[in-house]
C-alpha cells in the first residue's frame, strides 16, 4: 500500500554501505528561500501561488545565504489568512525581531511561526548517518550547511531515490557477475 500510494518511506530493517556525503543528494539549485528582510504581504503570497514546497528555509540575506530559520507552508498560510482588512500587498512582513516594527502601519509578524532551531547537517555528513538520521527522528526534509550558510535541502524523497538507484545499480551488478 505504501509503495502503492508513492508514500515516502524508510524501512528500517533494511541496510546500506553508501561511501557518499548529505551533498550527493541534496538539492542545491533553484533553492527556494525566503530573505529574512525586505518581504511584502504580496511577494509572500505570490511565492505562495507560485510554487508547491511544503516550507521554506530563512535566510539573514540572498549573498551570505545564512540559516536563521524555517517556516512551514501551513504556517505562512495561516498568519496570510489572519490579515485584517487595512493590510495591502505592500504591507511589511517580518520574519525576525532584531529590527523596529512600524508603529503606525500595519505589518505581519511571521517570528512566532519561525522554527528557528531546524534540522540542520554539514555537506560532508555521510549518507549513512544522515539515512539513520533521518529513520530515528522521523524526519521529511534537513537543511544542508556549510558554516551556518544554506547549501541545500535533502528530502526523504531525494534519499529513497538515492536508495532506488543504488537497489538498481546493484542489482544490475549482481546479474552480470553472474553470467
Amino acid at each position: 500500500l505504501i509503495i502503492l500510494h508513492d508514500y515516502p518511506y524508510l524501512n528500517n530493517k533494511m541496510e546500506f554501505v553508501f561511501n557518499e556525503t548529505a551533498s550527493d543528494v541534496m538539492k542545491a539549485k533553484d533553492l527556494c528561500v525566503i530573505n529574512a528582510t525586505g518581504n511584502s504581504l504580496g511577494s509572500i503570497a505570490n511565492l505562495m501561488s507560485t510554487t508547491e514546497y511544503s516550507g521554506y528555509p530563512i535566510v539573514k540575506s540572498l549573498e551570505s545565504m545564512q540559516l536563521i530559520g524555517y517556516v512551514s507552508r501551513s504556517n505562512l498560510d495561516t498568519v496570510l489568512r489572519s490579515r485584517t482588512t487595512e493590510m495591502t500587498d505592500a504591507t511589511q512582513c517580518f520574519f525576525t525581531n532584531d529590527r523596529p516594527f512600524p508603529r503606525n502601519a500595519p505589518y505581519l509578524d511571521f517570528n512566532s511561526w519561525l522554527d528557528q532551531s531546524p534540522i540542520q547537517i554539514v555537506e560532508t555528513t555521510p549518507l549513512n548517518r544522515v539515512i539513520d538520521t533521518f529513520r530515528a527522528l522521523r524526519l521529511r526534509y534537513v537543511l544542508v550547511v556549510r558554516n551556518g550558510a544554506l547549501v541545500g535541502i535533502t528530502t526523504k524523497r531525494d534519499i529513497l531515490r538515492r536508495i532506488h538507484t543504488f537497489r538498481g545499480a546493484h542489482k544490475f551488478a549482481s546479474r552480470t557477475k553472474r553470467s
